[in-house]
């Protein structure tokens, strides 16, 4: 019987940072469901990590999912004029505040 964990179960989009999240969680979850291993019924834990598994990033993997749809839909000029100049003044202010450090050192 072969199982998976991480990214190979449910992949998502790497904007919330969740993947790495839910493959330390899945190792976790298998382990604890290794430790109950039974020889009698062998598969019983894989089937019981799988489940526990599911129920909890289903919940990840819709966030993610939705994040991306909203990351790819249309949204207009207006807010694609105020996302750029949001960017631009934001790139300025960095950049300022570390030309304006060296300065004051």
């Amino acid at each position: 019987r072969v199982t998976l964990l991480g990214d190979a179960v449910h992949a998502m989009n790497p904007v919330l940072g969740l993947g790495t999240n839910n493959a330390f969680q899945d190792a976790d979850l298998l382990s604890q469901a290794l430790i109950n291993y039974s020889s009698e019924e062998p598969i019983s834990c894989i089937q019981e990590y799988e489940n526990e598994m599911r129920k909890r990033s289903t919940v990840d993997v819709l966030k993610s999912r939705s994040m991306a749809l909203n990351m790819s839909a249309p949204v207009g000029l207006l807010r694609t004029f105020i996302r750029n100049c949001s960017l631009k003044f934001t790139n300025f202010i960095l950049n300022f505040s570390s030309i304006f450090r060296k300065y004051i050192e």
